[in-house]
C-alpha cells in the first residue's frame, strides 16, 4: 500500500504537467483588435461564415484564403477566421490586425492533425451563430465535419490542388469549389462512382488581389529599386521574373538549365529574379547548380517579398517552368502588368493562355525548347507587347474578384 501511494505521489507532478499541455494543445484562442472590421457588427450583414486556413506555411492557397475573407468582409458578410498558431497567416494577420481564432495544429506522418479540439470547434460554431463553413484544406475537412454533426450547417471546401481527392474526405460535404475545370471533372467522377453525398461541384477561380497591379506605380527605377530593397547590382541586360515557392513541383531548377544553355553556350544573356521561399531541402541543390551552371551573376534569389508587382514590372519576360499548378494566381498578376508569360500547359495555365496570343507553353521538363521560347521572346519585343495586352485583356474580362464573388454568393444561396 506504501508503494502505491509512494508511486501515485511520484508521478503526480507528470499528470498535472501533461493536463496542462493538453489543455494548451485543445485550446482555441481569440485574437481581436480595437476599432478593426466594424462593419461586422452590423445588423445587416448576409451571413455568418466560418473561415478556416489552418496551414502553417504561407502560398498560393493561404493568399488566396485571405483575399477570400477581405472580399467576404467587403461584400458585408460576417467572417469568422481560424489558423494555426505560430503560422505565417498569424503574421499576416498580426500585421494587418485581422481579428482571428487560431489553433494548436501538427503535422504528424504527413497528416494534419487537430488534438481533441471538436468541442472547441462547437463552441465556436454555437458562440458566434455560425451559418456557413468555408474550409481551405482537405485536412480541415475531419474536424469540421465531426464538429458540425450536431448543427447541421453548409459546409462548403475550396479544393486547391489535386491532393487527397478521395471519397472519405470529400463526403457529406454541401459544396465543393475546385480552381480549374479539370479538378471539378475529377471531383464529379470521384463523386458518381461512390454515389457521394455532395450537392454541388463548381469552378471559382481563387481570390487574389489586383490592386497593387491595377494601381502600381514605380518607386524608382530598375537598378536602383534591386539595390535598395534587394542589395542587387543588375547587369544592363534583359530581366526575366519566375515568381513561386522555390520548391520541386515548381521546378526552378529547368528554368537554371535553360540559362546556362542561352547565356554560355548561345552567347544571350539575360539575369533571372527568382522571388518566394526555400520550401523542403531544395536550397542545396539550387546552390550547387547556380555554381555547376557558373550562373552567379545571373540567377537572383530574393526570398520571400511584397514588392512582387515592381518586380514584375521591371521584367522583359514572366517565366513559370511549373509541370502542375492548379491555377496559378502568379499567372494572373503577370498578365495585369501586361507581361508575356512562358510555361507549360498544365490545368491552371490553360484558363489563360491561348498559345501564342495571351501567352507561349514550352514542354514539360524540356529546358531546350523553353530556352527556344526565352530566345522567341527576347528577339520579338513588339510582339511579346502585344500578347502582354491580350493577357491583361482577359484577366479583366474573366478573373476580377468581383466576378468571382458574385459567383461565390449565388452558390452560397443556392445551397
Amino acid at each position: 500500500m506504501l508503494l502505491i501511494s509512494m508511486f501515485l505521489v511520484s508521478i503526480f507532478p507528470v499528470f498535472l504537467i501533461l493536463r496542462y499541455k493538453f489543455k494548451q494543445l485543445v485550446k482555441i484562442e481569440f485574437v481581436n483588435f480595437d476599432n478593426n472590421n466594424k462593419d461586422q457588427t452590423d445588423d445587416n450583414h448576409k451571413q455568418k461564415i466560418l473561415l478556416t486556413g489552418t496551414e502553417i506555411g504561407f502560398g498560393g492557397r493561404e493568399i488566396a484564403t485571405l483575399n477570400l475573407y477581405k472580399e467576404l468582409i467587403a461584400n458585408n458578410f460576417k467572417v469568422i477566421f481560424l489558423i494555426a498558431k505560430n503560422s505565417i497567416s498569424e503574421e499576416k494577420l498580426n500585421k494587418e490586425k485581422i481579428p482571428y481564432y487560431k489553433c494548436y495544429t501538427k503535422k504528424i506522418f504527413g497528416m494534419h492533425w487537430f488534438f481533441g479540439q471538436k468541442k472547441q470547434l462547437q463552441k465556436i460554431l454555437l458562440k458566434e451563430k455560425i451559418e456557413i463553413i468555408h474550409m481551405n484544406s482537405w485536412k480541415e475537412t475531419f474536424i469540421c465535419k465531426a464538429a458540425n454533426k450536431k448543427h447541421n450547417i453548409p459546409i462548403f471546401l475550396t479544393q486547391h490542388d489535386y491532393c487527397r481527392i478521395k471519397p472519405y474526405v470529400i463526403n457529406n460535404l454541401t459544396g465543393i469549389f475546385a480552381v480549374n475545370e479539370e479538378l471539378v471533372d475529377i471531383i464529379k467522377s470521384v463523386k458518381t462512382k461512390n454515389n457521394l453525398k455532395i450537392r454541388s461541384i463548381n469552378f471559382l477561380p481563387p481570390f487574389y488581389d489586383p490592386k497593387p497591379f491595377l494601381n502600381f506605380s514605380k518607386t524608382s527605377e530598375k537598378e536602383k529599386f534591386f539595390t535598395n530593397n534587394f542589395n542587387l547590382n543588375l547587369q544592363n541586360i534583359p530581366l526575366i521574373s519566375c515568381i513561386g515557392n522555390i520548391c520541386k513541383r515548381k521546378n526552378q531548377t529547368l528554368l537554371l538549365k535553360a540559362m546556362h544553355k542561352l547565356i554560355h553556350r548561345k552567347n544571350i544573356p539575360f539575369q533571372t529574379i527568382f522571388a518566394g521561399r526555400f520550401e523542403g531541402n531544395i536550397k542545396e541543390e539550387i546552390i550547387q547548380l547556380i555554381t555547376d551552371l557558373k550562373l552567379k551573376n545571373f540567377a537572383h534569389f530574393v526570398g520571400f517579398t511584397d514588392k512582387i508587382a515592381e518586380i514584375v514590372f521591371h521584367s522583359d519576360i514572366s517565366v513559370f517552368p511549373f509541370n502542375q499548378e492548379p491555377f496559378g494566381i502568379v499567372y494572373l498578376e503577370a498578365a495585369l502588368m501586361k507581361k508575356t508569360i512562358i510555361t507549360t500547359e498544365n490545368a491552371g495555365s490553360k484558363n489563360i493562355i491561348i498559345p501564342n496570343e495571351t501567352g507561349l507553353f514550352f514542354e514539360a521538363n524540356n529546358s531546350d525548347d523553353l530556352a527556344d521560347k526565352i530566345e522567341f521572346c527576347l528577339n520579338n519585343k513588339n510582339l511579346c507587347h502585344d500578347i502582354g495586352k491580350n493577357a491583361f485583356n482577359i484577366i479583366q474580362e474573366k478573373f476580377m474578384p468581383d466576378q468571382t464573388i458574385s459567383k461565390l454568393k449565388k452558390l452560397y444561396k443556392y445551397n
